[in-house]
């Protein structure tokens, strides 16, 4: 894994900075790209391409690398179709998608391959229970308390990122002609959105959870919870139930923007995975929000 060098030299002026931020992380580098996309184009393309050169032979892309060429073990959350999609939309660039559509391909079925032990169609991220600050770096999230136990569990958020990066990767495939494979993603994504309604939606508490290998729901709620909204997964109807859950001020809605975790939770604290705001999750719940019609949602006051 150190031999690399090579592919990305020139990709890697796309690093946010020399110091202290001397890597690149998969997912930061799929929301710098788009953010790069409203100005440089060619920077946002760079950012996403020198992810995507790390790459192994066997599909797997990890959740940090370096100029040199070190990667990590660990992968990250699958959001790279739908970023890819998203700075395609400014210059409608084919030789992009077609440089980028068979990388992610492969990376969706090591995902698949890799991250479903009990083949259920849902992931598990990999965990490190002995870990207390950090028992799931792979989730972006490290010691967030739905991690505290120490046994594998269907993901609601690793799951969510996997349907919704089929549909775009799906999206992909089609614009640049390559029907069957569109085709595939496609049913990958509608049989993920089924399972997900299925295995983990509590109608009694109006949101998602995690699910122990065992068939039972964790019912430790987070703002991973409402990420269904953002992939388009769940009904209009329940996504009525989870905002009047997020509405909730002894919960979810504060001051300032939605919380790791509910100001109700045993497990609320200060850290920022166990009740502080965090950027991109709450970009993905507002266009989730958008997406089910809750265009007029007031600040909390």
């Amino acid at each position: 894994r150190y031999n690399r060098k090579n592919q990305v030299h020139g990709l890697f002026r796309a690093l946010p900075d020399r110091v202290p931020h001397r890597f690149l992380w998969l997912w930061d580098s799929v929301f710098h790209g788009m953010a790069f996309a409203e100005y440089n184009l060619e920077m946002a393309k760079d950012a996403i391409k020198a992810v995507l050169a790390m790459q192994d032979k066997d599909g797997f892309i990890a959740h940090m690398m370096s100029e040199e060429g070190f990667i990590s073990e660990i992968t990250q959350p699958q959001v790279i179709a739908w970023g890819v999609w998203n700075v395609y939309q400014k210059d409608k660039d084919k030789q992009f998608l077609s440089y980028c559509a068979p990388i992610i391909d492969k990376f969706l079925v090591w995902t698949m391959k890799n991250r479903d032990k009990n083949g259920n169609g849902l992931l598990e991220w990999f965990t490190e229970p002995d870990y207390t600050n950090c028992r799931c770096g792979e989730s972006g999230l490290d010691n967030c308390p739905r991690f505290d136990f120490d046994v594998d569990m269907d993901a609601i958020d690793f799951s969510t990122y996997l349907c919704n990066d089929a549909k775009y990767l799906s999206f992909i495939y089609d614009e640049i002609g390559e029907k069957e494979r569109s085709s595939f993603y496609m049913g990958v994504h509608e049989s993920i959105k089924d399972k997900i309604n299925d295995l983990l939606w509590c109608e009694e508490d109006g949101l998602y959870y995690d699910r122990l290998l065992g068939g039972e729901l964790t019912r430790v709620a987070s703002f991973t919870s409402f990420l269904p909204m953002f992939a388009g997964i769940c009904s209009q109807s329940q996504a009525d139930k989870m905002v009047k859950v997020l509405l909730d001020e002894n919960r979810f809605w504060t001051q300032t923007a939605i919380p790791s975790m509910p100001k109700d939770s045993e497990f609320y604290d200060i850290d920022m995975w166990r009740g502080c705001t965090w950027l991109n999750l709450n970009y993905f719940i507002m266009l989730g929000l958008l997406k089910y019609g809750y265009t007029d949602i007031k600040p909390y006051r």
